[in-house]
């Protein structure tokens, strides 16, 4: 019987551990006190104008039948001449003259495939003009040209020029 009385005992002064352990409360932790904060605006940077490629190209087309391409493909100054004021001109007759190129694609007509080479020419030297004419500050000023091109869509005598201006918004050179 002893044991009876020492489990008992021992439930007892669990009995007493717990009735103690739930009466008796704990200190008093204080809230920390709310803050408040004010938020602080943020100051968004004016709006810039986006320079804006319209993705629409105004396209030019020159018949060179005045001047050989054989010659506009060599070089010879009286072709690149000509060339150069056919570009102003047909630029000028468009209203483009006050906008800014972005990018320029030229094409060389060819008739067939065995006068590549020459077109090919013919279009480098067409960004060849259009260079010269960003350096007077006309529509040209740092456009972008893409490779030298050929198309058989149009005759030997014919250089195409597809020209993508920037928005409106975006001044001349």
């Amino acid at each position: 019987m002893p044991v009876g009385w020492l489990f008992a005992d021992l439930l007892l002064a669990l009995a007493m551990i717990f009735l103690i352990a739930n009466t008796i409360s704990p200190k008093h932790v204080p809230k920390p006190p709310v803050v408040h904060v004010k938020p602080t605006p943020t100051i968004k940077p004016t709006p810039t104008i986006a320079r804006s490629l319209i993705l629409d190209p105004g396209r030019i087309s020159i018949t060179i039948t005045g001047n050989n391409p054989d010659q506009l493909a060599a070089g010879a100054d009286g072709a690149v001449a000509y060339l150069e004021q056919q570009i102003r001109q047909q630029i000028t007759q468009k209203g483009y003259q006050h906008r800014r190129a972005g990018i320029a694609v030229a094409y060389g007509g060819a008739d067939n495939y065995s006068q590549a080479g020459r077109a090919d020419s013919v279009s480098a030297e067409v960004y060849h003009v259009l260079d010269v004419l960003g350096q007077q500050k006309f529509v040209f000023c740092h456009t972008v040209h893409y490779v030298d091109l050929f198309t058989t869509n149009y005759s030997s005598d014919t250089v195409v020029i597809d020209i993508y201006f920037f928005s409106q918004s975006v001044g001349g050179c």
